[in-house]
């Protein structure tokens, strides 16, 4: 995942202000939306699951992982997971009525 998260911008992985080296959730929540709009689907998909493996709460990395992933069913089991995490996401209920 991080040569893939390199291969985007030709930097070290994106990492919070403390020493610790850790991936920034945010960050990568963010970097992943920049590639999903740019049409990077395979590439925005790996970063929204780089961030769930971080923060498996994350709404928006799920809302965002469905968004890319290839297979219908895993959108409906991504879009359910927002639900379960905000009951009233609206794009997530949108989401689920489309599919």
């Amino acid at each position: 995942m991080v040569s893939v998260c390199a291969r985007m911008t030709g930097r070290a992985p994106v990492e919070s202000g403390d020493e610790s080296g850790r991936l920034d959730v945010q960050k990568l929540v963010l970097w992943g939306q920049r590639a999903a709009r740019a049409g990077d689907r395979q590439v925005a998909y790996r970063v929204f699951l780089l961030a769930l493996k971080l923060d498996p709460a994350n709404e928006i990395a799920w809302l965002w992982r469905a968004g890319t992933a290839e297979q219908p069913e895993e959108t409906v089991h991504c879009l359910k997971r927002v639900l379960q995490l905000n009951p009233r996401n609206a794009r997530a209920r949108r989401g689920l009525e489309e599919a």
